[in-house]
This record gives structure tokens, sequence and C-alpha cells, in this order.
């Protein structure tokens, strides 16, 4: 049996269905959709390009060039909360990996454990905002703002590191 194609176009899409008269089914065009797919992933990533962009407006031409760990080892003092946030959630993160693998490799368990990460991970971010980079922090959101960035991803980094490393190596 050979039932009767026909096209149709609805104004308020911009892609062509094909209805199919004898059952009633319709089939969407797929060419269509792929065309309408690459147009829309062109848009985002011109949108991507433009906020990159806008990202430095107003920063000095010196700064705008320099890392983030450049300016970190330099002891830069005009951080942007944007920047400060993210070296905490990097220096964190690194930091969970190392205690986890020295937890994993000195058998430590308990709640004593988790306390410990806790307190030393705590304490080094406090050293570096504090005495190291000499940061007001009621500048950028307090010791609470500043302590939280990036907590909760390293804290499951560190608990997936020690456990690793312990269970490879005491088991």
């Amino acid at each position: 049996r050979v039932s009767s194609m026909r096209r149709t176009v609805h104004p308020s899409s911009d892609f062509q269905e094909r209805h199919d008269e004898g059952s009633g089914v319709k089939r969407s065009n797929q060419h269509e959709k792929q065309t309408r797919r690459q147009r829309v992933g062109k848009e985002r990533i011109g949108s991507d390009r433009e906020t990159e962009g806008r990202r430095y407006e107003g920063m000095p031409e010196k700064t705008r060039s320099k890392s983030l760990t450049k300016k970190l080892i330099d002891k830069e003092d005009n951080w942007t909360l944007a920047e400060l946030q993210e070296v905490i959630h990097w220096i964190r993160q690194a930091l969970a990996l190392v205690l986890g693998f020295v937890w994993g490799l000195i058998p430590l368990t308990g709640l004593a454990s988790f306390i410990g990460y806790m307190v030393l991970s705590s304490a080094t971010i406090m050293a570096l905002y504090g005495n190291y980079l000499n940061i007001d922090e009621e500048e950028y959101g307090g010791h609470i703002g500043l302590l939280g960035e990036g907590l909760t991803p390293s804290f499951f980094l560190f608990l997936l590191t020690w456990t690793l490393t312990y269970t490879a190596i005491h088991f």
C-alpha cells in the first residue's frame, strides 16, 4: 500500500514536517533538524566569545595578560571576586588530592580524619588569603564566603582519594 505524502510548513517553526496522511503519523525532517542544531550551536559559540571578551572590561592592560598562577606567585593585591574564588577552588582540589593520598597511606580512619581534613583545609585557605595575599576578607564576602568556596567538591574528592588509596594499600 502506498500512502500519499505531503509537505507542510508551519509558520511557528522553521523546519518542515512530513505528514503521512494514511496513518496520521508525523515524521520530522532530519536534515532541517540538523541544520537548526548547527545554527543554535554557532549562536552559543558566538555568545561565549562575547562573554569572554567582556570578562576583562575595565581591567588594566597589564592585569589582563597575567594568569591567575602568576598573580598568585607575585602576590598581587588587585583580585576580582571571581579570580579569588577560582584560585581558592583549585587550591582546595589540589589539597584534597594530597591529603586524601596521605590519609590513605597512613591508615587514618574515623571521625578524627574527617575533622582533621576540614581543619587543615580551612586553615590553609585562611593562611592563603589572610597572610599570604593580605586580602581584606570583608571585601570578598567574609570568612564564610571564602572558606565555603569549593568546599563540597574538594571534600568528596578527598573522600574518594582517601578511600581508594587506603583500600589499595591496606587490603
